[in-house]
């Protein structure tokens, strides 16, 4: 019987996270095209939505490499990639929360600041 190697330990299974955003999925193996649609990347208009859009990226890096991890736990590289992203999001998601305003309801802050600007319906 041959074992299918394809969930063996390799980084070049995955996209980086700016083109696993865009497609889904970090995992090429997947990420499966639907006939002639091209994915379209997110362009953000200010440097909060350019903030949050890292953020979001990270956080589907870290949902995906957490979910292959769950089947190959000894994959040292996938380990380190997955690290990374974690303290990338972290150190993004801390610089929005000072900057801007919690990604999250747990996030503590002393202030709300939805109340500061319009409502994106007020057109203000």
């Amino acid at each position: 019987m041959n074992i299918d190697n394809t969930y063996t330990s390799s980084i070049n299974q995955f996209y980086d996270a700016n083109e696993g955003f865009t497609k889904g999925s970090l995992s090429k193996i997947i990420y499966k095209p639907y006939k002639n649609f091209r994915p379209k990347e997110v362009i953000p208009n200010n440097e909060q939505e350019a903030l949050l859009l890292f953020i979001q990226k990270c956080d589907l890096a870290i949902q995906d490499l957490t979910l292959y991890l769950d089947i190959q736990e000894n994959d040292e590289k996938v380990l380190k990639m997955l690290n990374f992203y974690k303290e990338e999001f972290n150190k993004a998601r801390q610089k929005y929360l000072e900057k801007y305003a919690p990604t999250t309801i747990c996030q503590q802050t002393n202030t709300f600041k939805w109340n500061d600007e319009p409502f994106p319906w007020e057109n203000r």
